[in-house]
């Protein structure tokens, strides 16, 4: 039965997922966070991370769920799905990923010139892992939302079955 409701199966853990991993990783990308005699750091990172990551795969995968239920008739198509199909065609895709990719390579750039400037010496381990985790999550990041347009693309492509 989920399979009929893509909202339920993917987009409202995607949903979650992604709340809860921007909420954490944004402040931690950062630096790490203390709430009270909490303290969160770049393990709690990676995780907000991968959660991020897992919850735009699984909104990714609502898009394309719902994407491929209307091309087969198993959805009516809707006014809402048409504007989200048409904001989210190939081209926007294409450029709404490489913004994070471009951040990634940027922040990775970053983390090589601050080890070239120590003479490619050791490192503070905790500002290098949280500089790389950033950058690795943004680079993920904008490789989902491209191929996730790829995909849709793909799903929503005409074909004349009677030639």
């Amino acid at each position: 039965m989920l399979l009929f409701s893509p909202k339920w199966l993917f987009f409202y853990p995607g949903l979650l997922a992604c709340g809860i991993g921007l909420f954490l990783f944004a402040p931690l990308s950062l630096g790490p966070l203390s709430l009270g005699h909490l303290q969160l750091n770049n393990g709690t990172l990676c995780v907000a991370g991968l959660m991020l990551n897992v919850g735009l795969q699984l909104l990714g995968f609502g898009l394309l769920g719902k994407a491929h239920t209307i091309e087969k008739g198993l959805h009516p198509e809707r006014p809402f799905w048409t504007k989200v199909f048409k904001l989210f065609n190939l081209e926007k895709g294409i450029i709404m990923g490489l913004i994070p990719i471009l951040i990634g390579i940027i922040i990775l750039l970053r983390a090589i010139f601050t080890w070239k400037d120590s003479g490619f010496g050791m490192l503070d381990t905790d500002q290098n892992l949280r500089t790389i985790i950033t950058a690795a999550i943004f680079l993920g990041v904008g490789t989902q939302i491209i191929f996730t347009s790829f995909f849709i693309s793909l799903l929503k492509l005409k074909t004349d079955r009677t030639a």
